[in-house]
């Protein structure tokens, strides 16, 4: 037995395949960040602000989203 599809419907199976094996690493990355078994990745954006100059202090901080007083307690 065989089976024939269009090409479009296979190139959509394609990138839809595709995108599932993405949403799978985002959740893996997600889940060993909430173990603790890696840090966070910076976006671009974050890391444009560490390039301008900004500082990595003030950049870490709010992408882990603690103020001030909560990052001097911790420390």
């Amino acid at each position: 037995m065989s089976l024939t599809m269009p090409r479009a419907g296979f190139d959509t199976l394609l990138e839809d395949l595709e995108d599932a094996e993405d949403r799978v690493a985002v959740l893996k990355e997600h889940l060993a960040i909430a173990q603790g078994e890696r840090a966070p990745s910076l976006t671009l954006e974050e890391a444009e602000r560490l390039l301008a100059g900004e500082s990595p202090v003030k950049v870490w901080r709010e992408k882990l989203d603690f103020t001030q007083r909560q990052l001097a307690a911790r420390a």
